[in-house]
């Protein structure tokens, strides 16, 4: 999946996979790819890219259980537990604000 930004001419690659741990929590994650309209790595700068993820009966999984890393060279990998199954929607935020393609929906 492509997400692009527009304002900031940006391209957001979507990788998803789910993981699931010897606990019995289930972990997703996904990663992603931000690049420039000309395709390379995006230089780091003041942007700052969050996560918000709300369970279909509207609980939001609390910050601590979402990790964002840094990978280097625009790439970021996000992690997060579920402690119920159901539909999230997943808003990736740039600067608190939904880029193209977010939010989405990701059954867990």
């Amino acid at each position: 999946m492509v997400i692009k930004l527009v304002k900031h001419h940006m391209k957001f690659v979507l990788e998803r996979e789910l993981i699931i741990k010897k606990s019995g929590v289930d972990c997703f994650q996904f990663t992603i790819l931000a690049k420039s309209k000309r395709g390379g790595p995006v230089k780091p700068g003041n942007a700052k890219f969050s996560v918000k993820i709300i369970h279909e009966n509207g609980t939001e999984i609390p910050q601590e259980n979402i990790d964002i890393k840094n990978l280097k060279e625009a790439k970021y990998r996000v992690t997060y537990k579920v402690s119920e199954h159901g539909d999230y929607t997943i808003h990736c935020l740039l600067n608190n604000r939904d880029i193209k393609g977010s939010p989405w929906v990701q059954q867990c």
